[in-house]
């Protein structure tokens, strides 16, 4: 007996197959559907669970706090500042001494004013400036920063030997007088300051005074044969005319 030969067309095999694609395709889509389903469900859930979130509010800033704060920044942006000019001072300075070593005094003016615009009470600068003022000389200017100087910073010597030698350029004895006491106070061995004072006491007529500053140089002069001659000439002088004077007076009694 023979097996029963098939009576389907090639067109009837073709649509079973597309059938049974189609019917893969068709599960596929179900079971895809499922999933997305269940994703969506899940996350419905969850959002059920979940306590609900509360909106952030702006947190209120004390306005004490928020001064404060803004002071600070204001300081920390100060202090920055400073550094930068105490930087630039540092600078300015060693230029402005160079220059006045080297006898540039008009040049050391420019640096020194630049100091003076960032720090006006600054000592170093006010000095250097009256020195340098003298140097060129105007002494009317030359106290007028030795004075600034003396009063910012009362143990700077310098400035008060520069406002001594611009107020006797000036013919204020009296108040060269107490410049110079001052820093011979402080400085006893000021050998330089013992003329100038000896110089003053000869200007304003103070003889006596005078030989006894010219006996202190000698002290302080050791071995100096120039200043110690002209210490000994000076006091011989003196001597005679206080003898001139007195033989004077008598002969006129």
């Amino acid at each position: 007996m023979h097996p029963p030969t098939s009576t389907s067309s090639p067109r009837a095999t073709r649509r079973e197959i597309l059938g049974t694609g189609g019917l893969v395709l068709a599960y596929a889509a179900v079971l895809a559907g499922l999933v997305l389903a269940g994703a969506q469900a899940g996350a419905a859930a969850r959002a059920l669970l979940e306590p609900p979130r509360e909106a952030t509010a702006p947190v209120a800033v004390d306005p004490d706090v928020a001064r404060a704060r803004r002071g600070l920044e204001r300081r920390l942006a100060s202090d920055e500042q400073v550094r930068r000019w105490e930087s630039s001072r540092a600078e300015l300075l060693r230029a402005a001494m160079t220059h006045e070593r080297a006898g540039r005094h008009r040049e050391a003016l420019y640096p020194l004013d630049a100091i003076l615009e960032m720090f006006p009470s600054d000592e170093k600068a006010l000095g250097t400036l009256g020195r340098c003022w003298l140097a060129l000389g105007d002494p009317a200017k030359a106290r007028d920063f030795a004075d600034r100087a003396a009063k910012a910073d009362p143990r700077e010597l310098v400035a008060f030997r520069t406002r001594a030698f611009a107020a006797a350029a000036l013919g204020r004895l009296d108040e060269a007088l107490a410049d110079a006491r001052h820093v011979m106070h402080v400085t006893p061995g000021d050998l330089e300051m013992r003329l100038f004072q000896a110089g003053l006491y000869e200007r304003s007529g103070r003889r006596h005074h005078a030989i006894a500053a010219w006996e202190r140089v000698i002290e302080l002069a050791g071995s100096d044969a120039g200043t110690l001659a002209r210490a000994r000439g000076r006091i011989r002088a003196l001597a005679h005319e206080i003898l001139g004077e007195a033989t004077g007076a008598e002969g006129s009694r």
